[in-house]
């Protein structure tokens, strides 16, 4: 889980990442930034530009990539999700 990807949805930011690994889980293509292959060097460079170009994009890839953070990586979030799997693991452990 890349820490800096959470600081940047934490401020509302845009983010470009290349899709390795579990990146895609937390960045919503087109939606809270993009995603592009690690070898594609152009598509990072047109990430880029457009961001750069378009302020309004910019603005509202970084107001959902808030919203993605509050709905998912808050600490109460993290918290509640926790509680659902003990709460789980609990209820299948005295069933056997």
């Amino acid at each position: 889980l890349p820490i800096v990807i959470l600081e940047a949805l934490a401020l509302g930011k845009p983010v470009i990442a290349s899709n390795l690994g579990g990146r895609y889980e937390l960045i919503e293509h087109n939606k809270s930034g993009f995603l592009f292959d690690l070898e594609d060097v152009e598509m990072f460079k047109h990430y880029v530009i457009k961001l750069n170009t378009n302020p309004f994009l910019c603005d509202s890839l970084g107001r959902m990539a808030r919203q993605l953070y509050e709905e998912r990586f808050l600490p109460q979030k993290n918290l509640e999700r926790l509680l659902e799997i003990y709460n789980k693991a609990i209820r299948l452990n005295s069933r056997a």
